[in-house]
């Protein structure tokens, strides 16, 4: 759907461990606000999701990474991967110096 709504689209797959992935998806729904979410929360019905998920998307063109190479990794090796993936050649940025999102906070490198 995405491809019919724009003219280019690039794809990044992020792969984590599914003990990473369900840890993060049991904190979210614990912490929600409404107790009916956090009740629906079915450990067994999400293994077959994130199997689905994994076997789906590796068919699927596009930047695969491991999760953890969002943080292990020097940002600079990423956005030299985004450019190339994209064609958009590097801007002249100290990636360390600048600030990121991370979860809907603004943080400095």
């Amino acid at each position: 759907r995405y491809t019919a709504a724009f003219d280019d689209v690039y794809m990044v797959h992020l792969h984590r461990d599914f003990g990473g992935w369900i840890n993060s998806l049991a904190s979210q729904a614990f912490r929600h606000p409404d107790w009916k979410q956090r009740l629906r929360f079915f450990p067994h019905l999400k293994h077959r999701e994130y199997s689905l998920y994994e076997k789906t998307v590796e068919k699927m063109p596009g930047l695969h990474l491991p999760f953890d190479d969002l943080f292990d990794r020097p940002v600079e090796d990423l956005a030299r991967q985004l450019a190339a993936l994209t064609g958009v050649p590097l801007p002249p940025v100290d990636w360390r110096a600048e600030s990121y999102d991370m979860y809907g906070k603004i943080i400095p490198y």
